[in-house]
């Protein structure tokens, strides 16, 4: 169960920075 949570905010935290970078090269 921790690695699966450890793997899920991973994933989170990947998501986030890619909708930032793009919301960045769209503004």
């Amino acid at each position: 169960a921790t690695r699966y949570a450890k793997n899920a905010a991973s994933f989170v935290a990947a998501v986030q920075i890619r909708c930032i970078a793009l919301w960045a090269n769209i503004l």
